[in-house]
């Protein structure tokens, strides 16, 4: 098995620093978390921590946040559980509860595993490893931004679902009012081509009102064809064959 080395922990405000330097094995204890910042987690008012070696043997669970230039960056090993000293962001966005804009996110701090299983998943590699001696895992893996539904703990839907083509579970995102306004294009009716703008598609499906909110985007294959109508303050126009598509809901 290759030789893994623990990333060193960041230092932020109320956060313990742990530095861990190249050994021939993973360092395997963890400064624990001062009592201020656990607070802060629980209240999902702080930023995720880069990762949960600080919180081994607490059984925490924990909200937090994961802007989005964390969601990408670090060391993942597993599959809906992870090692301990993976990297949260990146392992919540491996998990599908949230997308590459990023979000709050909740955890829950376990016991360590036997093995952990590497997998590819939407846009992050996992690795595989043997016996960790912690671990965590996140609420309602496979579905993205499940956690919530009001602004701050949902990721704000991107302008269309094409990068979500091909996806098998729905992702939930925030459509604020200014996106109900603007005048993207729309193509079809009920079933959308995924190069729609997604929180017009939903003003237009009367899954939400001009003032915006929660929606639930579900890829589906392409069609051969869509209808255009005039719904809701919103015209959409008919389209022939096109690779890709979704619908909404609530």
């Amino acid at each position: 098995m290759p030789i893994r080395f623990l990333p060193a922990m960041a230092v932020t405000t109320l956060l313990v620093a742990a530095s861990a330097s190249a050994a021939p094995e993973r360092a395997r204890a963890s400064a624990a978390l001062p009592p201020q910042a656990m607070m802060l987690f629980q209240q999902g008012a702080a930023q995720c921590p880069i990762n949960a070696a600080g919180l081994r043997g607490s059984g925490a669970t924990v909200t937090c946040f994961c802007p989005a230039s964390a969601t990408q960056d670090g060391t993942v090993w597993g599959t809906d559980t992870y090692t301990d000293d993976s990297a949260v962001c990146p392992a919540a966005r491996h998990a599908g509860v949230i997308g590459p804009r990023g979000g709050s996110v909740t955890f829950t701090v376990q016991p360590g595993l036997g093995s952990f299983a590497g997998s590819v998943r939407n846009g992050i590699s996992s690795s595989i490893y043997g016996p960790w001696d912690g671990s965590y895992s996140f609420s309602e893996p496979g579905v993205v931004g499940v956690i919530g539904v009001n602004t701050n703990q949902v990721a704000q839907c991107p302008a269309t679902a094409s990068e979500w083509r091909g996806r098998r579970s729905g992702t939930r995102c925030y459509c604020p009012p200014s996106a109900t306004a603007t005048q993207g294009t729309v193509w079809g009716s009920d079933i959308y081509t995924d190069d729609s703008a997604i929180c017009r598609a939903a003003l237009h499906a009367g899954v939400i009102a001009r003032s915006g909110g929660a929606v639930l985007i579900t890829p589906l294959p392409g069609r051969n064809s869509y209808a255009g109508s005039a719904r809701n303050g919103v015209s959409t126009t008919s389209y022939g064959s096109w690779p890709g598509s979704f619908s909404v809901g609530k």
